[in-house]
């Protein structure tokens, strides 16, 4: 009961009819259907890629195609979902129409026919192999067996576009055995069966079930957007065509506002950023010299007597510590800092000269769940709590 891959020899048609061969509801689904037909054009989910989406017209009710799977035996299950309920057991057999959603179809076309000239130029210069692919509507990521430098990166995205700009045709067959024993050609997995290969001529042989387009030219660019160490070798993000073109109109979009905004233009951007920062650095540093020389200043009028616990609303933890160390200089008793407000909660270092702050971070994690760790001489957290009920808590330690 295998189905007819039309999408095999039809990858730029969008629109066939089929036979149900089999059709059941989901349960604990509301009009939701599994459907296996005789053939389709639904590429499902395979070879890394995500499935084609589209609709499927049976009898008077259009279905939406929410997925597709195919099976070890070759059989392709369409995960439908209709507006009224179906009745499955006067369906079998029935002529169906289904259509493809061609917008989503080109573009992982265009995705995928890149990743293969991609893959095929790196095995070719260096010996990797593409371990992983990944094509969602989202995103394309795709994984090598050895690290590529930046520059690597850099030189083999510019070949790959120079491959697409030579509009070379991509060839799909299925070979008998005795050719295949003859192709040298790229594989991720061991593989049975009829076998599919993608052709670019002097560029990459793969086995790929996926459709792809028939000229490189069709791929229209290739940009990769990052490109990282992931287990022991390289993982590459990519946008081709269309996705690459809506990309770039989002960056282009972004320059705009920020030329607006910065009343720049698009080349002083960089220098007019870097010297916003750099008086944002340099206002932070004062207002946080001005911080700590508050707290400090707040420690030397601190009542004999009275607890070592200071409250403030926000306090930089470089002039917190600062500011502890200063305060536990002073008296001999535990000391605290605490920066914060009752709606967001408190962050604390508390720590003393002779006594073990270990002995208060259990409390306060037994009393308000606080998160924190630290030793004997000084602890550090967060407690998602009020300031009365922290000084609650701490009245049962030494802070005076």
């Amino acid at each position: 009961m295998s189905t007819v891959k039309l999408y095999d020899n039809l990858p730029y048609e969008t629109e066939f009819t089929a036979k149900i061969i089999k059709i059941s509801s989901i349960v604990r689904e509301n009009n939701l259907y599994e459907l296996v037909l005789d053939q389709t054009l639904f590429f499902p989910e395979a070879g890394g890629q995500s499935c084609d989406k589209g609709s499927i017209k049976t009898g008077d009710s259009t279905t939406t195609v929410e997925r597709v799977i195919i099976d070890n035996e070759d059989v392709i299950t369409h995960i439908i979902r209709s507006e009224l309920p179906l009745q499955p057991d006067s369906l079998i057999g029935i002529e169906i129409a289904g259509m493809i959603d061609w917008t989503h179809r080109f573009s992982n076309m265009q995705q995928h026919s890149a990743e293969h000239i991609f893959s095929g130029i790196v095995h070719r210069k260096y010996g990797f192999e593409n371990v992983g692919f990944h094509l969602s509507d989202n995103n394309v990521t795709m994984d090598y067996s050895g690290y590529l430098t930046p520059e690597q990166v850099a030189e083999i995205e510019f070949e790959t576009n120079r491959v697409i700009a030579q509009n070379i045709s991509i060839t799909c067959y299925y070979p008998n055995e005795n050719e295949l024993k003859d192709i040298d050609y790229r594989c991720k997995s061991e593989l049975s069966g009829d076998i599919r290969i993608v052709e670019i001529k002097g560029v990459d042989i793969c086995a790929c079930c996926c459709p792809h387009v028939k000229q490189t030219g069709e791929i229209g660019l290739m940009k990769v957007i990052s490109s990282v160490r992931y287990k022991g070798g390289t993982r590459l993000s990519i946008l081709c065509g269309f996705r690459a073109l809506e990309y770039f109109n989002s960056i282009y979009a972004q320059m705009g506002e920020l030329k607006s905004l910065l009343s720049a233009e698009q080349g002083e951007i960089v220098n007019t950023v870097t010297l916003l920062k750099n008086e944002r650095d340099e206002l932070k540093n004062k207002l946080r010299e001005v911080n700590r020389n508050l707290l400090i200043s707040e420690i030397d009028n601190l009542p004999d007597g009275s607890p070592s616990l200071i409250f403030a609303d926000e306090i930089n933890p470089k002039s917190q510590r600062e500011a502890l160390n200063y305060l536990i200089s002073k008296r001999d008793n535990y000391c605290g800092i605490l920066s914060g407000n009752d709606k967001k909660g408190y962050s604390y270092l508390i720590g003393s000269n002779n006594l073990d702050s270990v002995l208060v971070q259990a409390k306060l994690k037994e009393g308000l769940n606080a998160k924190g760790g630290g030793k004997k001489e000084m602890i550090q957290g967060f407690a998602q709590a009020s300031r009365n009920e922290i000084e609650a808590l701490l009245n049962a330690f030494p802070f005076n």
